[in-house]
């Protein structure tokens, strides 16, 4: 995939449409048949068709292992599910209790996301998926009950509903590198070609330094997420709510009004994560290269040992 930023946003905008739910098993297959097909398109497989068979196989697919991902875990899933628990984060926020279970809830869909799109080239053991999302759950769950006591104190509504928010990032600062600690114990894996769908490639080693910088990107990239989607709809929602009260519009209490409310500040939501994730899912290549000479010293010296003609290495930052 080029390292365009613009032609990373067009890709993923088109990955992340929630249209490819839809597709059939039998969809899914074909898609794969055509993209592990060599020598096209061809007479009988047109360029759009290889164009659809490699959008729809992104979408739903492991990059490495080639296997259909669950559907909560697949890119096409990204944009209803982030919907749909954000809403729910912002909707159920005004005790601790509600923003415990929901932290719960949105650590619990962002740890499996990251296990179902992790590199598989650096497997995880079940015990260190299992301390990743209990110790993400534990600290998202403790930064939230802690910070809506502090809310509970403030004048201004506003600062509950920014808890979600807050609560959020401190949970990916953790859920990332946990889910992922492979990255930066083992490093992730080098190639000597590129990580093509349906290709294939050698590995070279792994590199450290390469793991923490592609961590650092994936953890920017979620928070980067997070703030128009989380902060956003809140302050919109706090200005209507202010411009109803001062024309004496109690919206709440009517008993078709909350519902309304509830729906509204959904569907703004929605077209925030719409926008939103494809932009910050492109803000950095997650197929890259790089030059041997910038990788650390005893990763250079094996690579020009035992491949000596290799001058640039391939990796995949993960999402």
């Amino acid at each position: 995939m080029s390292s365009s930023f613009g032609e990373r946003y067009s890709y993923f905008k088109q990955v992340l449409s929630p249209i490819w739910l839809f597709k059939s098993e039998k969809e899914l297959q074909l898609a794969k048949e055509i993209v592990n097909t060599p020598g096209v398109p061809n007479e009988r497989v047109s360029v759009a068709d290889v164009k659809w068979a490699r959008t729809l196989y992104a979408s739903a697919f492991h990059p490495d292992t080639g296997q259909v991902n669950p559907l909560i875990g697949r890119m096409s899933f990204q944009i209803p599910g982030n919907t749909i628990v954000t809403a729910l984060m912002l909707t159920f926020y005004r005790s601790p209790l509600q923003q415990v279970s929901m932290q719960f809830i949105n650590q619990s869909f962002m740890a499996f996301c990251n296990y179902t799109n992790r590199n598989a080239q650096a497997p995880l053991s079940n015990q260190q998926v299992l301390l990743g999302y209990l110790s993400a759950t534990g600290t998202a769950v403790g930064v939230s009950f802690q910070l809506s006591r502090v809310a509970a104190k403030a004048t201004n509504p506003l600062m509950a509903k920014l808890v979600p928010f807050v609560a959020v990032c401190a949970g990916n600062m953790v859920n990332v590198p946990l889910m992922r600690q492979q990255d930066f114990l083992e490093g992730i894996p080098v190639n000597d070609s590129p990580l093509e769908q349906g290709g294939g490639s050698n590995r070279l080693g792994q590199s450290r330094q390469l793991g923490v910088m592609c961590l650092a990107q994936v953890v920017a990239t979620r928070i980067s997420a997070a703030i128009p989607i989380m902060v956003l709809p809140p302050l919109v929602m706090n200005y209507l709510n202010k411009s109803a009260e001062r024309r004496n519009i109690q919206v709440h209490k009517k008993s078709f009004g909350r519902p309304l409310w509830v729906l509204f500040e959904a569907s703004l939501i929605g077209v925030c994560t719409y926008m939103v994730l494809p932009l910050a899912v492109a803000l950095f290549p997650q197929h890259s290269s790089i030059s041997i000479d910038k990788l650390e010293r005893p990763l250079h010296r094996q690579i020009k040992e035992t491949h000596p003609n290799v001058q640039v290495v391939y990796y995949n930052k993960g999402l």
